[in-house]
């Protein structure tokens, strides 16, 4: 029989291919009860909730569910890994390490919400989550993703199959946007705020003119520069 799971863990990652700036991995616990509303909410003829992967939104449809995760007291976690250590490690490395930071730091998340009095007094998001909460949810990634979790699957475009995991990846690419357009203030000639740190025409040709920055990954941009980081 075909176990049945309180709460699905979707964990995505963001920025695995651009030349600068972090790679961002979301991780999102996502009960049953919330699944269903989100999926709801979802159905309105309003576009600005469309819901599906990060990819395939708007930024204000982005902003739009962030704001939904954050009504609903969705617990989630980020991780990131700076360039200097995916020079070091490599991105597939990098990326599973970010992925399994945030499976962790949701899972804390989880046990706390799950001491609140609220659910002991009304109909329980997550009723069976108590310490051994990691066994009681299923833990799903969009494909390339690894954790050392029970109940874990990752699959090709889990991403647009599964709520938690397109929710996740919508915070991921929200707040690794955020992070890029902070760091456009430091490093304005690469122009990050509009291309978040990808291999544009603008910025590829800002490379060769200006040599790589401490937010450049050098093992991404080796066919632009020779030059070390400034």
């Amino acid at each position: 029989m075909k176990r049945k799971f309180d709460c699905t863990i979707g964990i995505d990652e963001v920025g695995r291919g651009p030349l600068a700036g972090p790679v961002c991995v979301c991780a999102v616990a996502l009960s049953k009860e919330k699944e269903m509303r989100l999926l709801r909410c979802a159905r309105s003829k309003n576009e600005k909730r469309k819901f599906a992967d990060s990819k395939k939104l708007t930024a204000i449809q982005r902003e739009y569910w962030a704001v939904w995760r954050q009504r609903e007291q969705v617990p989630f976690a980020l991780s990131y890994v700076r360039p200097a250590t995916i020079d070091k490690m490599r991105i597939h490395h990098a990326v599973n390490r970010a992925a399994q930071r945030a499976y962790h730091k949701v899972l804390a998340e989880l046990r706390r919400e799950v001491r609140k009095p609220r659910f002991g007094t009304v109909s329980s998001t997550a009723p069976n989550l108590t310490n051994s909460a990691h066994n009681e949810s299923r833990v799903i990634a969009d494909a390339g993703i690894k954790v050392n979790a029970p109940n874990f699957k990752s699959f090709p475009k889990a991403d647009e199959t599964v709520p938690a995991v397109a929710l996740a990846s919508i915070i991921a690419k929200l707040h690794r946007d955020r992070y890029m357009s902070r760091l456009h203030k430091k490093h304005p000639a690469y122009g990050f705020v509009v291309n978040k740190g990808y291999g544009t025409r603008g910025h590829t040709a800002a490379l060769i003119k200006h040599g790589p920055s401490t937010a450049h990954r050098l093992t991404f941009i080796r066919n632009y520069t020779t030059l070390k980081k400034k």
